[in-house]
């Protein structure tokens, strides 16, 4: 085993899971379930493997490290790069669609424009996302900006993404609704080239180019996407292109140093009906264009019991969109910081990690000119050169009980420039029982219990209003963490051919900050927006997977949540979904070349608020229940023609009231692998 197969962080310093220490080796008696699983199945680790806090030491690119749903003392969504070709999806997020517990908005109702918003039982579609997004365990945005830009990526470079679903502040820090780590993938050893292209409805057409070498000493990857798509409503066509770089060097048995490099650029126009009349917006603004470059180098160090990770970090945001007034600049983000992180095995029993994080983040913005039928001074106008920085510290540990039980958690400390301390954390128990000599479903079972401290960072433009030019629009540089309070209890039984999970769960967030989704216009002085919003959410998710025959496997999932609608937190998600899918695999010219995927997702209780007029009461949206169906046939060993369809049930249907969701939609393509 190189060095490249023991990095704990080269790929993540966000993926150490918290898992049981009584979880034998992955790939050494654990329990394969069935490809279609979005829980984590993974390939065997490599022979020898070790396990650390329930992982395996191998570097986690490589998808060796994705611990099962039994494993955990969290609830988890995995989706590995099985399932994203299976699903064919133009954007990262809208894979993880149609998963009890997610829901994806695209919120200017068309693909390809990089802006979809996943929210997480319930939470994130208005306003910032509270997310924290992790980038190969870069922090992507998340916490000066309103919401993550996880499309500076192509899909052809997903290894798998894993959603947390609820705050996980200990080891990742701000994020109140969920944590979302994607992991790209390393090359194989040798040169090769990978080329993926389809055209679809709408002029759509997506290209996918990849060169890659693995040697030795380390290796190299070039990766570059360029998407299109005239879109399905008028005035929205869209551009997404992205051109990034991965590279790692060994140095020797304990370090190696890993760079990573990215330029996305996405370029969208804009419909009437996107704009909702409030501080974020301008009447003039017609295009949406955003470039953003991302760099980062990690050195990691193992010394046998003790493995550490040193990640230097830079995200440069640039709408330039926003210059709407000759020789300004509106909202420039940067964010650049430090994470480092050491795991610690004490003994066979117990297992510490401790780490430090340190991000500061920082803007230049110019605002734009008052309407014209104010008077130039009608309105302040003054630059914003603001800036933040956040300071934390962790300590979380795991300790075997018994052979059966296993408390892990942990607290975390952080310091704000702006609104000082705040504590968070996490405690977690997982019981897997087990009677030597009997054979009984409760060996395959594991139940667990979690309770959570969550906070989120007021970004940005909550604490400067930078996007409208300083303090015009709604802001308060006094504002204080967002606190969400999370419980849950579950089960997970894994047996040969059927794996279920079900998990009961409890939310109370108090002193989120009151953003109003259609503001009226601020008056001089302006308004301070304010930590006075609280709300309570119930729910319950359910998830079954499960081989019917050799060839056919199935997955059923239900989510059913208790909203308070009070609130403008829930706009726009169903209190309550059904997901069904199938993957049928067939022999027709070589074995399983063909594979045909169906996916499909029923969702009611949907409410929103009207653009027009202002301050509209809440409506409710239609329930609806939508399909896809996916072919992938293996034309050689090295060449895949797929093929699918979108929406083939339900031709009316909205996510955002007055936008039409897509209707039905075709696409071909070719992936080719060398």
């Amino acid at each position: 085993m190189n060095k490249n197969d023991r990095a704990l962080g080269s790929a993540s310093l966000g993926l150490v899971f918290l898992s049981a220490l009584s979880a034998p080796v992955m790939g050494q008696g654990t329990t394969d379930l069935p490809p279609i699983e979005v829980t984590g199945t993974p390939p065997p680790a490599a022979p020898g493997a070790t396990t650390f806090l329930g992982t395996s030491l191998v570097e986690e690119a490589e998808g060796t490290a994705v611990v099962g749903q039994g494993e955990r003392t969290d609830t988890v969504t995995i989706v590995d790069q099985q399932e994203i070709q299976q699903r064919r999806s133009p954007v990262a997020y809208d894979v993880l669609n149609s998963q009890p517990g997610l829901n994806v908005v695209n919120r200017l109702g068309m693909t390809g424009s990089g802006l979809s918003r996943l929210t997480i039982r319930g939470n994130g579609s208005v306003g910032p996302a509270g997310l924290q997004v992790f980038v190969d365990g870069r922090p992507d945005s998340t916490v000066s900006f309103a919401h993550p830009t996880p499309s500076a990526l192509g899909l052809a470079e997903v290894e798998y993404i894993e959603v947390i679903h609820g705050p996980a502040p200990t080891l990742y820090g701000s994020g109140r609704t969920g944590v979302v780590n994607i992991v790209t993938a390393d090359p194989d050893p040798g040169l090769h080239a990978y080329l993926d292209t389809n055209y679809g409805s709408f002029d759509t057409n997506e290209n996918y180019a990849r060169v890659s070498y693995g040697g030795k000493r380390g290796y190299a990857r070039v990766g570059y996407s360029h998407r299109s798509t005239n879109g399905f409503n008028p005035d929205s066509e869209a551009t997404v292109r992205n051109l990034n770089f991965k590279g790692q060097f060994i140095l020797n048995d304990v370090l190696d140093v890993t760079f990573a490099a990215a330029q996305n650029e996405d370029e969208f126009d804009v419909f009437q009906e996107f704009f909702v009349p409030g501080p974020f917006t301008d009447p003039r603004t017609d295009q949406l264009n955003l470039n953003q470059t991302v760099y980062d180098l990690t050195v990691n160090a193992d010394f046998g019991n003790v493995v550490s990770s040193l990640k230097f970090f830079h995200d440069e945001l640039d709408p330039i969109s926003q210059v709407l007034d000759p020789g300004e600049k509106r909202a420039d983000v940067v964010e650049q910081g430090i994470r480092f992180k050491t795991a610690w095995e004490a003994t066979q029993s117990t297992n510490i990690i401790t780490g430090v994080d340190y991000l500061e983040a920082s803007v230049a913005n110019s605002p734009v000119l008052p309407p014209f039928f104010l008077p130039p001074l009608a309105i302040p106008r003054a630059r914003v050169f603001e800036d933040l920085d956040e300071t934390s510290f962790y300590v979380f540990a795991e300790q075997k009980l018994t052979n059966s039980i296993t408390i892990s958690g942990g607290p975390r400390f952080t310091d704000h420039s702006e609104y000082g301390d705040v504590e968070s954390g996490e405690l977690g128990i997982m019981f897997s029982p087990q009677i030597s000599g009997v054979d009984t479903l409760l060996n395959d079972t594991t139940f667990r219990a979690r309770a959570t401290r969550g906070y989120q960072s007021p970004t940005l433009q909550q604490l400067y209003g930078v996007f409208r030019g300083g303090r015009r629009g709604p802001a308060n540089p006094d504002l204080g963490p967002e606190l969400v309070d999370q419980y849950e209890v579950g089960f997970n039984t894994a047996l040969p051919n059927v794996n279920l999970d079900v998990v009961v769960w409890a939310q109370d967030g108090f002193d989120l900050i009151g953003l109003p989704v259609t503001p009226p216009p601020p008056p001089p002085p302006p308004p301070d927006i304010q930590n006075d919003v609280d709300y309570r959410n119930r729910g319950v998710e359910a998830v079954l997977h499960y081989a019917l025959t050799q060839n056919l496997e199935g997955m059923v999932g239900i989510a059913i949540s208790d909203f308070d609608q009070q609130t403008d937190r829930f706009l726009r998600v169903p209190q309550r979904t059904v997901d069904v899918g199938f993957v049928y695999t067939h022999s027709l010219f070589r074995k399983d070349d063909l594979e045909v995927s169906l996916y499909g997702r029923y969702a009611g209780g949907i409410v929103d608020i009207p653009v027009e007029p202002p301050n509209s009461p809440q409506v409710d949206l239609d329930d609806y229940y939508v399909a896809h169906l996916k072919v992938n046939l293996d034309v050689t060993d090295n060449a895949t023609w797929y093929f699918g369809i979108d929406n083939i049930t339900d031709e009316d249907y909205e996510l955002v009231f007055g936008i039409p969701a897509q209707p039905l939609s075709a696409y071909t393509g070719v992936r080719v692998k060398m």
